[in-house]
């Protein structure tokens, strides 16, 4: 579930010392507050957080400086240093209305959720129509997994701003939340009615769209996301995702190629482009790939059985093997791995080997058809008709079309 932050841009705060620290000292004076709210209505956050620091060294009883250091260290996400500048100003000047809701900013980032809202309630209090506390009791509500309350509070909002396409979004998100698709699709339309180039409302259109299997709405969608916001990396991701799915490998590629270009460690991307050339079959490429993984992604038991499943289809057999036993040793419950390994030691004719690692598959997974043809396969291969028989029936309870690549012959003669 997606919670929207105020702000976004998180920056790296410098202390000024020596020189600097003296030329601010001399610019501070008696205009120093107007400089600093000139900075913060610049989102200036570096040097507002300067000038507050000294006008609060020259007075340190300033709540008024306190309160927009705390307002820029929420800025750049730095919040715990911000609630404790908050909570004085608020003990000292419990009508601050914007310092309630800035620490509740900074409890709800820092996941104090309840006490959040604690703060927010009581400035409703002191002030029923303050618009952003309204909004932002939604936001909290939505955080906790109560999709009604947050709700409740959208349209209240809504109903002071019904042209506020950040509200509809948000209704949208809560009607999913409550899973009903169809109130939150009507939402996020409304949203894009009033913003055309609303990326995130356009990017739930389509998962809604993929949700209901409807494939190529869901690509109109992404690709209007995309096109409203061309460094929006979830739009190309999910782009990427669903043109993998319908089997369009190379627009799948170009999206993730595009993931990568906007953030170039992005290890979900690098893991679909694995994806891409294996169903493609570009094995060298897929392994390039995936050594990449190993340094960004170390501990991946995927990567590595990826690694051995293209080492296998390479024909390194005894380098899979090496790959499979990595993984397992990361994860011993990685139940594709004793598939791989399942097919290992079949290929080789080791039967008792490959029935112990496709066992291992179907007591994880009871109903797995491929480790029930795979173990059916075995007993055929090393002429044990009964165990065949029996394994043959059981998947053809389960899996008839797979059951089917074993001819009537095989199973007559198991008979």
């Amino acid at each position: 579930m997606k919670t929207f932050l105020i702000f976004s841009k998180v920056l790296v705060f410098f202390l000024l010392v020596c020189s600097c620290c003296c030329a601010q000292k001399d610019k501070v004076g008696g205009d120093g507050f107007d400089e600093l709210t000139n900075l913060v209505m610049n989102e200036r956050w570096e040097e507002a957080i300067g000038v507050a620091k000294e006008l609060l060294r020259q007075d340190s009883t300033n709540m008024q400086a306190k309160y927009y250091l705390g307002y820029c260290y929420n800025s750049i996400g730095e919040y715990f240093r911000a609630e404790p500048l908050l909570r004085t100003v608020l003990r000292e000047d419990s009508n601050n209305l914007e310092a309630y809701n800035q620490l509740a900013y900074s409890l709800r980032n820092q996941n104090k959720n309840k006490e959040a809202l604690f703060f927010l309630k009581q400035l409703l209090d002191i002030n029923p129509d303050f618009h952003k506390a309204i909004y932002h009791i939604g936001t909290v509500y939505l955080k906790l997994n109560q999709p009604d309350e947050a709700i409740k509070y959208f349209k209240r909002f809504s109903a002071l701003f019904p042209d506020n396409a950040e509200c509809l979004f948000m209704l949208g998100l809560s009607s999913e939340s409550k899973e009903d698709m169809k109130k939150a699709k009507e939402f996020f339309l409304k949203a894009v009615n009033i913003d055309a180039n609303y990326s995130d409302a356009y990017l739930e259109l389509g998962h809604l769209e993929l949700l209901s299997g409807n494939f190529d709405k869901a690509v109109e969608y992404y690709s209007l996301a995309s096109r409203s916001d061309p460094e929006n990396v979830d739009a190309f991701f999910a782009l990427g995702c669903v043109f993998f799915r319908i089997n369009k490998l190379q627009k799948a590629k170009n999206a993730f190629f595009r993931v990568l270009e906007l953030d170039p460690k992005n290890i979900s991307a690098l893991k679909q482009l694995v994806g891409v050339y294996i169903k493609s079959e570009q094995w060298s490429r897929a392994i390039l790939v995936l050594k990449q993984l190993t340094k960004s992604d170390p501990d991946a038991p995927d990567v590595y059985y990826n690694l051995g499943f293209v080492s296998y289809m390479k024909g390194d057999r005894d380098v899979a093997y090496d790959y499979y036993d990595k993984t397992l040793k990361l994860d011993p419950d990685y139940i594709p791995a004793f598939m791989g390994l399942g097919i290992f030691y079949q290929d080789k004719g080791e039967w008792s080997l490959a029935l112990k690692n496709y066992r291992k598959v179907l007591s994880a997974l009871p109903n797995d058809s491929e480790a029930m043809f795979k173990i059916a396969q075995v007993y055929r291969m090393s002429q044990n008709k009964k165990a065949f028989m029996k394994m043959y029936k059981k998947l053809k309870s389960i899996d008839p079309q797979r059951a089917s690549f074993f001819d009537s012959n095989d199973a007559q003669q198991a008979k």
